[in-house]
């Protein structure tokens, strides 16, 4: 019983802590933003100007084709909102910054070998804390398997590839089942076929490729989710289902509870409070390849279509 009373103070001070921040954020983001309305717009990666293609999905502009082909994103916001966005949700700066907190290093290297194009990618763990990695953007077996899901920037010439591989379903991110452990000192590693998920257009090009983000956790984080469920559970019923006093207690129930209204956890995601904890969640990403790739001396991903 104390426990549970020493947890529950635990999850209050973190929600007045967020509450705080907020209201600290909603100011400093004001002045943020009328000093960079005095600045001329400048990016931290010419990718994101000068991506305007794509290359690999047999459907774009509304329309299905038999064969890929570069293709012009038909919108600002077709390009902005469906192509860059995802690729881009950590700045250089924060990336190394989080691999030399939490010593916990990524790295990538890529070959083309035998009409494939291998990815090769590293972690290395060398804090004294064991880390899980979530396996969205790891291979389906772990090791030299087709992706899970997106997983790389892969760009050239204003081209941007789409992903075109499998998609695993998992479990709730709370099982540990659906994250790879890396304990302390240990190095993981994976090759995956690029070409195997991605098409390459013909010829001989440029690529930049790195990683998307991988989300990664200490055991403290699975703890800390079992304990914010379990209060969200005991506080869900009372918030989501409080109804008009006029109404009786069945039809309170029955009514409030099937229109949905927001829950404890939309409340609490409101304030800007999601149940992360800065040192128990962190994203990292791998180092950026730049390197010449003949797409006419791949296997094409569609060569069994």
């Amino acid at each position: 019983m104390i426990t549970f009373y020493h947890n529950v103070n635990i999850f209050l001070c973190k929600i007045k802590h967020v509450f705080l921040l907020n209201v600290l954020f909603g100011f400093s983001a004001l002045v943020v933003f009328l000093i960079l309305s005095f600045i001329p717009y400048a990016s931290a990666s010419e990718e994101v100007l000068l991506t305007r293609y794509g290359y690999g999905s047999l459907i774009w502009d509304g329309e299905k084709h038999d064969a890929p082909a570069i293709w012009q994103y038909f919108s600002d916001l077709d390009y902005s909102t469906n192509k860059i966005f995802n690729n881009y949700e950590l700045s250089d700066a924060q990336n190394e910054f989080n691999k030399s907190k939490y010593k916990l290093d990524v790295r990538l290297k890529v070959r083309q070998k035998d009409g494939n194009l291998l990815a090769m990618v590293t972690f290395y763990n060398g804090s004294v804390h064991s880390f899980y990695i979530y396996r969205n953007r790891l291979p389906a077996d772990l090791y030299f398997y087709p992706l899970c899901g997106n997983a790389f920037s892969i760009n050239a010439d204003s081209i941007h590839l789409d992903y075109l591989g499998r998609r695993c379903q998992f479990d709730d991110g709370e099982e540990k089942k659906s994250w790879h452990k890396i304990r302390a000192g240990e190095t993981y590693d994976f090759t995956v076929k690029l070409n195997d998920a991605y098409a390459f257009p013909p010829g001989i090009r440029r690529y930049n490729i790195r990683t998307l983000e991988y989300s990664i956790v200490k055991d403290e984080w699975f703890i800390e989710q079992s304990i914010f469920s379990s209060l969200f559970s005991i506080l869900k019923w009372q918030y989501t289902c409080e109804g008009r006093k006029s109404v009786d207690f069945i039809d309170r129930v029955r009514w409030s509870c099937e229109f949905g209204y927001p829950d404890i956890e939309d409340f609490f995601s409101k304030l800007g409070y999601y149940g992360l904890s800065d040192d128990d969640y962190f994203e990292i990403r791998t180092n950026q390849v730049n390197v010449l790739i003949d797409g006419s001396a791949l296997h094409s991903f569609y060569k069994n279509d």
